[in-house]
């Protein structure tokens, strides 16, 4: 199974992650440049196979990849500095995913796939997570909707 820990801004073509991660992550290296994010690093596990990498896209985000032997799951960090100390990013936290048509959709199909999700405000930044035992093809499927959410909020009600 596949587990990636993503710090996004821009979205890695969801079709395009599963390859990486399972075929095509022994190939990066240092010089390798995947959907406009140039690798950085590639990680190695005890027998030196490669089993994650870090890219960074041109606007400065970085993602961080790893194949891990788990369900599939994402955590996502996006950085969110307070403007004041009334608690704008963590009320941002709850909006983005639990308000408007998208928020609702996507609790509603979490629930319909087997998904658990959780997210946290620090400092610094905010971190969403999520995994689902229903299998790659589901999981892949929600982290569309759970990324159009995060990127594309809708505060209708």
């Amino acid at each position: 199974m596949l587990a990636a820990a993503l710090v996004l801004s821009t979205m890695v073509n969801v079709s395009r992650a599963a390859p990486i991660l399972s075929q095509e992550l022994a190939a990066l290296d240092e010089k390798s440049v995947v959907e406009g994010y140039r690798v950085l690093a590639v990680y190695v596990d005890t027998e030196g196979k490669a089993m994650g990498a870090r890219l960074r896209h041109p606007n400065g985000m970085t993602v961080d990849l790893m194949r891990c032997a788990s369900v599939p799951q994402v955590s996502a960090n996006f950085g969110t500095l307070p403007e004041s100390d009334k608690g704008e990013p963590h009320t941002q936290e709850h909006l983005l995913l639990g308000k408007g048509k998208a928020g609702k959709y996507l609790n509603s199909a979490m629930s319909m796939s087997l998904a658990e999700q959780t997210a946290a405000t620090y400092t610094d930044l905010t971190n969403y997570q999520f995994h689902t035992e229903a299998g790659p093809q589901v999981f892949y499927r929600l982290l569309g909707d759970f990324l159009g959410a995060l990127m594309a909020p809708d505060y209708t009600d």
